[in-house]
């Protein structure tokens, strides 16, 4: 799988800007204080082999005997952390309504010990809320088919955390699928190669496509995903990065709002840490549907780097969860409810290093991206491995003018075989086209 020739497109780019469905879903216990990060934690049937990773207890190999309820939680989160079902929570505490927790209540963790109730505590990026609901159940692998003989349908093969994803978040029965580009930039995608006007009407179809795909259970976000702050070939402020403006960006988030599509920010990051390079983004928040990402292939993380994309960069996920802190916290502090997406670009395997440190943020849905155009057996076999139990929700980029062949609706989706490959095996939540 490749990606476009990163430094004649930031060279054609710098000439280019100088020159010219509804399910119920649990309600979190209520409260406003702010708490640590909790892991991304693959769920097992063995206790003691979920705090052998640090997450139940420290210094423990068995998890407390009971749990007292903190802010954000709801009992998947509990019965994840502690590698225990929700029936047997439910079961042993006798709770009528397992949808509602209360602030402080305390819970009987099934083959607990008692005094191990002081849960070690993960490495803290910043004082943001945080809850822990990761992509904690297996999905059907490829070969595995219904009881009909059938693929498994677009809903089963979700993420746990996307079947879990509670009402105010955007992936909530929903696919995204979104036009990808910088306005008055043809080389960097759709979006670029047409106006807004003429934008909407075929973003529209292309939405369409996956609602008859997707079945009833889900529906479809259409979104304008725009590089908000494209990686540039050189910069007069050292930051290689060159944002859009004010206007230009209310100009797609209007009307956005207006055809009930969403927005995605995208920045390259270019010279500064990703947090640095986002953070810009983070007032746009307040305007409707908008939604972050960061990119970083054109991190500029190698030693005396003078050009972004050469060579491709990469980031931490220390890093990646001290945007998810800071983004938790600017949403806590700005009265912005609900969820927000933050995703990040990923078409190497090392592009994002200890991957498996992940962490959740109260308030951010994580999703990785795969990236890069080629054939379908690569995108898939990239996708596949990209995309395992420290990924919460998934994303996939497709290429108009690239992909060969390009995948139609249902392959994307992993409903039919690529052929000469297999298929998608974990439904995205996010569809991206460039």
């Amino acid at each position: 799988m490749r990606r476009f020739p990163a430094l004649s497109i930031l060279l054609a780019c710098a000439c280019m800007l100088s020159g010219c469905g509804p399910r119920n879903s649990p309600t979190p216990a209520a409260g406003g204080g702010s708490g640590k990060p909790l892991p991304v934690i693959l769920k097992t049937a063995d206790p003691a082999a979920a705090s052998a990773g640090g997450q139940a207890g420290a210094g423990t190999s068995r998890p407390p005997a009971y749990y007292t309820v903190q802010t954000g939680d709801i009992l998947t989160n509990i019965a994840q952390r502690f590698g225990i079902s929700v029936a047997d929570l439910v079961q042993v505490n006798h709770l009528a309504d397992p949808d509602a927790l209360t602030l402080g209540q305390r819970l009987t963790i099934p083959g607990g010990v008692a005094g191990n109730e002081t849960a070690a505590d993960p490495p803290a990026v910043a004082n943001a809320p945080a809850e822990n609901v990761g992509s904690t159940e297996p999905v059907a692998p490829a070969e595995q088919l219904a009881s009909d003989g059938k693929r498994p349908s677009v809903y089963d093969r979700l993420s746990f955390a996307a079947q879990m994803a509670p009402q105010d978040s955007p992936y909530h029965n929903l696919t995204w699928v979104t036009f990808y580009g910088r306005p008055k930039v043809p080389l960097l995608g759709i979006l670029g190669e047409y106006s807004i006007e003429e934008l909407v009407p075929r973003l529209r179809k292309q939405a369409e496509a996956y609602d008859q795909a997707n079945g009833p259970q889900i529906g479809v976000m259409p979104a304008f995903h725009l590089i908000y702050g494209m990686a540039m070939a050189y910069s007069d402020d050292g930051t290689y990065l060159s944002y859009m403006t004010d206007d230009e960006t209310k100009a797609y988030i209007d009307r956005a709002q207006m055809e009930k599509f969403g927005v995605i920010l995208d920045v390259q990051i270019g010279a500064l840490t990703p947090l640095a390079s986002i953070q810009p983004a983070f007032r746009w928040l307040k305007d409707g549907n908008v939604q972050l990402a960061i990119d970083p292939e054109f991190a500029m993380s190698t030693p005396g780097q003078t050009v972004p994309g050469q060579p491709p960069g990469t980031v931490t996920a220390a890093q990646i969860n001290a945007v998810q802190a800071a983004m938790s916290t600017y949403m806590a502090e700005n009265g912005i409810s609900g969820h927000r997406i933050l995703i990040v670009h990923q078409f190497l395997p090392w592009m994002i290093a200890d991957k498996q440190d992940l962490y959740r943020y109260k308030g951010v849905d994580l999703t990785v991206c795969a990236d890069g155009f080629g054939d379908p057996p690569t995108k898939v076999t990239k996708y596949n491995g990209f995309i395992n139990e420290n990924v919460p929700f998934a994303g996939y980029k497709l290429f108009y003018g690239w992909d060969a062949p390009l995948m139609t609706e249902r392959q994307a989706l992993g409903l039919d075989e690529n052929p000469g490959t297999d298929y998608i095996e974990e439904t995205p939540n996010l569809i991206i086209y460039q």
